[in-house]
């Protein structure tokens, strides 16, 4: 049994610096200069647990974004093969360097590899993370006895922090039992490649509803929303009268709702609801707070595509294919012409409409997350011209020619 944590050498089949397999719409991040080299990051059996390993690198969500990760690609060589089940941690930044804690973790989950590129979607419908500094780690937990030793290729370029390695038990000799930079291992100047994909999180418009029983209005009462932890209504209170009263605020999802109540008189007569952006009332209470961890949002991430398909004399064209290629969805027309595609990805999007006989048209549309975006498309023939418009020939009685021009 030899493991091994030098680097290995990688062959890459295709050019400098490009990866083997088709990319997605929805990448949210990647850095895959590759290097010729790989290092561990592995789970392995309870008889090799000296040298479980984990090699992690850093990613850096947008101000003002927020994003659900769904998918990794991490880029490495071993044999051999397959690496078909991984270990996923999130970690917050430390002043460089991963958390000693991850915030998630996926074990032992189900992922995909090709020559030792792995791929793996996260379970639970992924992670939602707003704007900050973060890590992960990825580990093959495949057993080692039987698919062979795992190895990350290492990134080129350095992005945001260098990378970091851990092996708690040792058994690579290293003495690297907690976070290390990479270089200051075995000197080595690298990121990791990998590739992160998902959605960016669209905001939403979620509202609190006032509400008194007596119809004296609160009497002094008040309630302050906050969303993560920051205030974004102060002191909503009902001045006279029943209510509702409606107050707006924005929400991500996996945004955390809380309230503080702060009573007046006759206390009891106060409720408020609090309603998603789809109309329905996700949380009812009376005079008290909605403490923290009790309350999420969620917000839509899907739109709808419609609209109609003529020709330039504004006919509709029946059985004329829509559909967005980077997504790999479509649909056809009906008699009228028109079509219907839902759900869609919100984003922005080259969608496409063709019929045979037809041009293919492109149109680029914004999809908005829980709205309908209209798009008509007028389909164009080709042109075609005839040279020579005249053709000689002599032909006998009942003989027939064909003649290809061009």
């Amino acid at each position: 049994m030899l493991l091994f944590a030098q680097e290995v050498q990688m062959y890459d089949t295709g050019p400098a610096g490009t990866l083997n397999y088709s990319p997605r719409a929805s990448v949210l991040y990647s850095q895959t200069n590759l290097a010729a080299n790989g290092r561990p990051s592995q789970d392995f059996e309870v008889a090799y647990d000296a040298y479980d390993c984990f090699a992690s690198d850093d990613f850096v969500v947008p101000a003002g974004d927020s994003w659900n990760i769904q998918t990794i690609t991490a880029v490495g060589s071993g044999s051999p093969g397959p690496f078909n089940t991984v270990n996923v941690t999130f970690y917050y930044d430390a002043g460089g360097i991963p958390a000693a804690a991850p915030f998630a973790s996926f074990i032992g989950i189900p992922a995909s590899s090709n020559t030792g590129v792995i791929t793996v979607t996260l379970t639970g419908g992924g992670v939602n993370l707003p704007s900050g500094h973060y890590w992960f780690s990825l580990q093959d937990a495949a057993p080692y006895g039987t698919y062979g030793q795992w190895f990350w290729t290492q990134n080129s370029v350095i992005y945001n922090s260098i990378s970091c390695w851990k092996n708690p038990n040792n058994g690579f000799g290293t003495g690297a039992t907690s976070w290390t930079p990479i270089n200051a291992i075995w000197g080595d100047n690298t990121d990791f490649a990998f590739t992160l994909e998902g959605v960016v999180l669209v905001p939403c418009n979620y509202q609190i509803a006032l509400y008194d029983s007596w119809g004296d209005g609160w009497n002094g009462g008040s309630v302050s929303v906050y969303v993560d932890g920051s205030v974004v209504l102060s002191n909503l209170t009902i001045p006279y009268g029943s209510g509702p009263d409606y107050y707006s605020f924005p929400v991500l999802t996996g945004s955390g709702i809380s309230t503080v109540y702060t009573p007046g008189s006759w206390s009891y007569e106060n409720s408020y609801q609090i309603i998603d952006a789809g109309g329905n009332v996700v949380y009812s209470v009376g005079n008290v707070s909605i403490p923290p961890g009790v309350l999420y949002g969620n917000c839509p991430t899907l739109g709808t595509l419609d609209g109609y398909v003529t020709n330039s004399a504004g006919l509709a064209i029946a059985g004329a294919i829509v559909g967005i290629p980077d997504l790999g969805i479509s649909t056809t027309t009906g008699s009228n012409g028109y079509y219907f595609l839902d759900p869609v990805q919100s984003g922005d999007w080259d969608a496409q409409a063709f019929k045979q006989g037809y041009n293919v048209i492109t149109h680029n549309v914004t999809i908005v997350a829980g709205g309908i975006t209209s798009q008509d498309f007028v389909l164009t023939s080709p042109n075609l011209s005839v040279s020579p418009l005249r053709l000689d020939e002599i032909m006998a009685p009942n003989e027939y020619l064909t003649d290809y021009i061009g």
